[in-house]
């Protein structure tokens, strides 16, 4: 089994991150895994150089009449003023017809669920080339 491990050392307010591995040559994704901390991604079946991106878990594009469940993220369509931030569902439900107008802070309900902000989204970090072992 090929693995690519590491430890998060950047200072960044962030609770929960992604580490994506992509093929170094190609940039073909091979895996991914939330983290905290230390990521270990499962590299199995492949033996060349990898790229790894670190990047915090923003969730997706918010999108109209969703179930969403407590703790999934989401972020504004970028061709509103307030796309560079992310929420997060502290109360699930279903996202309303038509997208909220998003607070700079605090809590916004949408449709039955109510999202709350977590922070502005952050550049991910990109390492590698990295050889998987």
């Amino acid at each position: 089994m090929a693995n690519v491990s590491g430890t998060l050392t950047e200072s960044v307010a962030q609770d929960q991150w992604l580490a994506r591995v992509y093929e170094h040559d190609s940039g073909v994704f091979i895996a991914e895994q939330s983290f905290t901390t230390t990521y270990n991604v499962d590299t199995s079946g492949f033996t060349g150089a990898v790229n790894v991106v670190i990047l915090p878990d923003q969730g997706s594009e918010w999108a109209s009449t969703t179930a969403t469940t407590i703790g999934d993220r989401v972020y504004p369509n970028a061709d509103l003023p307030s796309y560079n931030t992310y929420f997060e569902c502290t109360t699930a439900g279903t996202t309303g017809g038509t997208e909220p107008t998003w607070p700079g802070s605090g809590t916004v309900g949408d449709g039955t669920v109510t999202w709350t902000w977590k922070g502005s989204l952050t550049r991910p970090v990109v390492h590698g080339p990295l050889k998987p072992s």
